[in-house]
């Protein structure tokens, strides 16, 4: 009885501790960033055409009062690439604005930004943006490391 249990369990997972598999970090580039950016503003383009930006969830093209904004962007929080100035209170003004009888105008908008990153015109701001965050996610990691060791060192010296 007991082989026949063992003998069934051993054709299943295993006993010995399990190791975890090494992370595959996907770096980003400027061609998968600009990838990602075309896919977000093709699908602004479809919610345009359609009429549906007031209700659609879109990274893109969004609802504000009195119409809709567009703000070229990447990632999942749509983080800002292209600048337009500042308003009166310094902050940068990313994204341009239309009245919803304005619809035709935003897509001849949302079209030509899409030839110009296919053109690689975005190129130079993509690949800017993404070393400002390789230099963050540096800081990030460095700091992380040096608070392990200080933590390491402060408990070689404590007293129990």
């Amino acid at each position: 009885m007991t082989n026949e249990i063992l003998n069934f369990a051993n054709q299943f997972g295993t006993t010995n501790k399990l190791q975890s598999n090494p992370v595959t970090k996907l770096v980003k580039t400027v061609e998968t960033t600009r990838k990602s950016i075309l896919e977000n503003l093709e699908g602004a383009l479809v919610v345009l055409r359609e009429g549906r930006v007031n209700t659609a969830k879109n990274k893109v093209a969004r609802k504000v009062a009195n119409g809709f904004a567009i703000k070229i962007g990447y990632g999942n929080a749509n983080t800002k690439l292209v600048k337009f100035g500042q308003d009166e209170n310094g902050k940068d003004i990313v994204e341009r604005r239309f009245r919803m009888e304005e619809t035709p105008e935003a897509i001849k908008y949302v079209e030509g930004v899409i030839a110009i990153l296919e053109d690689g015109g975005l190129d130079q701001l993509i690949d800017a943006e993404l070393l400002k965050l390789r230099a963050r996610g540096k800081r990030i990691q460095d700091a992380r490391r040096a608070k392990k060791a200080a933590n390491n060192n402060a408990s070689l010296y404590k007293v129990a």
